[in-house]
């Protein structure tokens, strides 16, 4: 009897260790993916807060971020699993080799505006709800921004998603500025008597708003020399006057005449706001102004 229960209890034994030989793995690999899941929780749960808290992120950057953490976090689930079901290293290089190829290759577009779009939330070229020119053939005020694509939209309401890596390789123009950095610049600078008559008309800006950041606009447009030049000054001094009431521009528009020609003469505009909004609601009427005032004075000669 004693000889049977000792040979019971080392059978009993040796099930044991085998069950622990063949489970130990699994157990190991069952407790690795919970420490990287809790991990995965955690941290995301912090980008989000860190985020939320953080002006110079825009609202949507935390899903960018986010969507690296997931794919690191695949990336060390595959190789846990690979490593629990003993695969020689060797194949697991080859794996992570094909793999990092894999995604490389899908995502090179995305990585790019990726990396774009983290260095436009460090150097900050425009802000939310600034107006901007991009290669001078689309403009208009940003509306949202992310680690991918900006979106702009034009006077027309259209709306344009620009990828990063695009605006970090294009011309860009940001017609809102801080007027208490300019006006330290401008304090630094010394007065140049041939300085260009835009520079002189745009130096007085900065004394329009007490505003920090205000928007000036300039464009320009042609204007024909088939009437009184005197005529033609007095009308475009009245739309100036017109247009600098609360209601509309709230600053007189101030221009100039920039080149003469044979075919008329070009004028540039500068219209300054304090918000781009304000420049894009009243924009359309301003140049509806302009033409019918120019057609009148057409018609009075």
């Amino acid at each position: 009897m004693i000889q049977n229960g000792e040979e019971f209890w080392d059978a009993f034994v040796n099930f044991w260790i085998i069950v622990w030989t063949y489970i130990q793995p699994w157990l190991w690999l069952i407790f690795t993916i919970v420490g990287i899941l809790i991990a995965y929780i955690v941290i995301t749960r912090l980008l989000k807060r860190y985020i939320k808290k953080s002006p110079r992120f825009p609202k949507d950057a935390t899903n960018g971020l986010l969507l690296i953490v997931r794919l690191s976090t695949i990336i060390a689930l595959i190789f846990v699993f690979l490593s629990a079901v003993n695969i020689p290293s060797e194949y697991l290089v080859d794996i992570s080799t094909i793999i990092a190829t894999a995604v490389g290759f899908a995502s090179t577009i995305a990585v790019s505006n990726l990396i774009a779009g983290l260095y436009m939330i460090v150097s900050h070229p425009y802000r939310i709800g600034d107006y901007i020119s991009v290669d001078g053939s689309v403009e208009g005020i940003v509306k949202k921004t992310s680690l991918n694509y900006t979106t702009i939209e034009d006077q027309n309401g259209t709306l344009f998603l620009i990828p990063n890596n695009k605006l970090l390789s294009a011309n860009l123009i940001n017609y809102c500025f801080e007027t208490s950095k300019d006006n330290k610049k401008k304090k630094k600078q010394k007065e140049d008597e041939e300085k260009d008559i835009e520079e002189k008309l745009m130096a007085k800006v900065s004394d329009i708003f007490k505003e920090k950041r205000i928007t000036r606009y300039v464009f320009e447009m042609k204007f024909p020399l088939d009437q009184d030049s005197d005529s033609a000054i007095e009308v475009l001094d009245r739309i100036s006057d017109r247009w600098a009431a609360a209601d509309k521009f709230g600053h007189a528009p101030t221009y100039y005449f920039k080149s003469l020609s044979i075919s008329g003469a070009k004028i540039r505009w500068a219209i300054t706001t304090k918000e781009p909004q304000i420049m894009v609601n009243n924009m359309e009427g301003f140049l509806d102004d302009i033409w019918v005032s120019i057609n009148k004075l057409r018609e009075e000669n």
